[in-house]
């Protein structure tokens, strides 16, 4: 790659990336507090030591953006629908997928007693 396309592939990645950040500082951050939705979502956190905190943590992200689009709601700024239906979406994509995660817990445990013999004396 030559030193011009490299210079204008790196303006296009600033360019999308500064893109996205205004428009994620919309639904996450409020004009007082660029890193509220942060700070804000630290008692939704678990410990990430096992794949269903892990997903948790991941959703606790848009749990943080609908509570701050609801407070706005409060305030009389409604958010589009397209932004309830993404984050509400995703909320329930990752309660299905922490779900799948426990019952696969459990199914792993039913497994290992149908394996374990059985001592009789």
């Amino acid at each position: 790659m030559r030193s011009e396309q490299f210079a204008t592939m790196f303006a296009e990645l600033q360019y999308r990336e500064q893109k996205l950040l205004v428009e994620k500082a919309a639904e996450y951050a409020t004009d007082e507090d660029r890193m509220a939705n942060f700070k804000n979502a630290l008692h939704l956190q678990l410990p990430p030591d096992t794949p269903e905190a892990c997903a948790w943590n991941y959703m606790a992200k848009h749990l943080e953006a609908s509570m701050q689009g609801l407070r706005q709601l409060g305030e009389g700024q409604a958010m589009p629908l397209d932004f309830w239906r993404e984050k509400l979406g995703d909320i329930r994509v990752y309660c299905s997928l922490i779900l799948g995660m426990l019952e696969q817990r459990e199914w792993d445990l039913l497994e290992e007693c149908r394996a374990e013999p059985v001592h009789v004396d």
